[in-house]
Parts: C-alpha cells; structure tokens; sequence
C-alpha cells in the first residue's frame, strides 16, 4: 500500500539531501498551492545546503504559483540609520541604462497630500517654493525668483491712507510692484497720490519729483502729454470722479528704495474714469533725486478718504 503521508516529525532534519533528490525529480508543477505548508515543514528541516543553486528559477516561480501574498508594500524590520543600515531595497541597475531599464519602483498610486511618502518633514513659509539648492545635490525651500506677494489690502470702508511698513519693505527685494482695482474716492475729481519714508513713517521725503505722462482718451482719437514738478507726493495729473461704477485700476512699479546710490524710479499705468465721464488710459513716470533708503509708503488722494478698492503689493525677488 502506498504511503499517503509522512508526518514532519518522521524525518529527521538533514536526512534529505539533494544527493537523495535525482535532478527535475520534483517539479513545480508537482508543488501545488497549499500542497507543501509550513507546518509540515520542520523550522531548518531544509537549508541552504538541500537547496542546490539555481534548482528553482525565476521562470519557474509564476505569480499563479504564490498567490497568498496580498500585501501592498514591503517592510523592513529594522531602523534606518542604525547599526541595521543594510536594510535598504538595493536596486542593482542603473535608471536609463537599456539592460536594466526596468530596475525602478513603481507605484501604481497617485500621491495626494502625501509629503511624508518623500521624508520631506519640514516645509517652507508661505509664498516660498520647493527648487533645486545651489549645490545642485538636493532640495529646499525658498524663493523661487519672481513676483512674491507681500500683503493684500481690501479697502471696503472709507479710510484716509493705505500704508506699506518696514515689516515688508526690506533688502530681500530691489523692486516693489503695487497692483490696484477697484480704487474709487469720497470726493469727487480728486487725484491719487503716494509718498516715501526712511524712518518706517515717522516723517516723509520732502522735495521736487519731475514727472511727465502720456495719454490716450478711450472712445476717441485724442492723444497728448505733459509735465509737472509736484512737490512731496508723486501725484497724479488726472482727477478722478466719484459716480457710481468709476473706477480705476493701475500698476506702480517702484526702484531705488533700498539703494543708497540711487535715486527714486517710479512707473504708473494706470485707466481711470474722471468727472466728466471721460475713459483715460495714461502712462505716468516720476524721478526723485534722494538717496534715502526708503522703507515706508503711503497711498492717499488729494483731498477725501479712499472709498474702496485694493491693494497688492509684490516684491521683485533679486
């Protein structure tokens, strides 16, 4: 009668050998799942020694083969960075080589407010960006160059003047850009304006700015320009209404703040709606012979508070 079963316990450790097993004797076709488990299989009853190399390969080890293996992810038992530190997934290809172009990890997942998954522990402030660091050996946070926005003011109240401190005026940028919309006055046919300080708005530069514009009526043909030397404030020539929907919306762009060997260079664009129902776009540019290094603005009309509007203000990073 033929022998169904041999209990675990009936062979000692060692007995079977691979002298004792002819070669292609057992197949893996003869290995079906569940066939062989490991409690039929004494701890160390087969070692490295019954197992001649290469007696079972790649090839013959199908996925159909092992199919109780679910987990989604392998996982050492060890500590990186410890006196373990051999337990890491070595990859022995190098990426883009053409016979070893598949020795990656793939991830069939889409990483989703997942930062921790790439040991990025620590991220930058706001408004900073993740970039290359100038050793060219890894990453960091900061300034990517650009625009970087400082500070957002919504005027939805009347109020006399839009400020800009030294909180945000700094040697971080050389350039400052002040986008507004929106912008409409209290009082009618009255001029926006700006001024500088060096002492955080304690007291304000006094003196002559040339100025000149140019001009282009909306609607119409009509074209032109002039120039002024005001005093104190960098105003404009055109006055703005107060009727419902006038607005204005413009760009300053402002260099020579943080120079001590420059003077003041300011650029406005600007379209405006005045008293008289006109459409203006007009281009506007101021020179202030001070060398001050400038680290407060302030924003006013000439005469009334500001009704609304808004106010972006934006470093040029060096």
């Amino acid at each position: 009668m033929p022998i169904s079963k041999i209990p675990a316990g009936a062979i000692a450790s060692g007995t079977i050998g691979t002298s004792q097993i002819a070669d292609n004797a057992v197949t893996t076709a003869k290995i079906l799942n569940d066939n062989v488990t490991s409690a039929k299989i004494p701890n160390d009853a087969i070692g490295s020694t019954e197992i001649a190399a290469s007696a079972v390969t790649r090839d013959e080890l199908q996925s159909a083969a092992v199919n109780n293996i679910s987990s989604d992810s392998i996982i050492l038992n060890s500590t990186n960075g410890t006196a373990d530190a051999g337990d890491f997934l070595v990859l022995d290809g190098t990426d883009g080589a053409g016979a070893n172009a598949n020795h990656r990890i793939l991830f069939d997942d889409t990483f989703v407010d997942k930062i921790g998954l790439f040991n990025i522990n620590t991220l930058g402030a706001s408004g900073t960006a993740l970039k290359v660091n100038s050793s060219g050996t890894g990453f960091e946070f900061g300034s990517a160059g650009g625009l970087v926005l400082l500070n957002t003011t919504d005027v939805t109240s009347a109020t006399a003047t839009v400020t800009f401190d030294s909180s945000l005026i700094t040697d971080t940028y050389s350039k400052y850009i002040l986008e507004y919309e929106g912008l409409k006055p209290v009082t009618d046919n009255v001029y926006i304006r700006s001024r500088y300080s060096a002492d955080n708005g304690n007291s304000f530069l006094t003196g002559t700015f040339n100025y000149g514009y140019h001009y282009s009526r909306l609607a119409s043909g009509s074209t032109g320009g002039n120039a002024a030397t005001p005093s104190d404030y960098a105003v404009t020539s055109y006055g703005m209404g107060n009727d419902a929907n006038h607005q204005a919306a413009g760009t300053y762009r402002i260099s020579g703040m943080r120079d001590s060997n420059s003077y003041l260079a300011i650029e406005h664009h600007n379209i405006i709606e005045q008293s008289n129902d006109s459409d203006f776009i007009n281009q506007e540019g101021y020179y202030f012979e001070n060398t001050s290094v400038i680290n407060f603005m302030e924003w006013s009309f000439s005469s009334g508070d500001i009704a609304d509007g808004t106010f972006s203000l934006y470093g040029l990073a060096k």
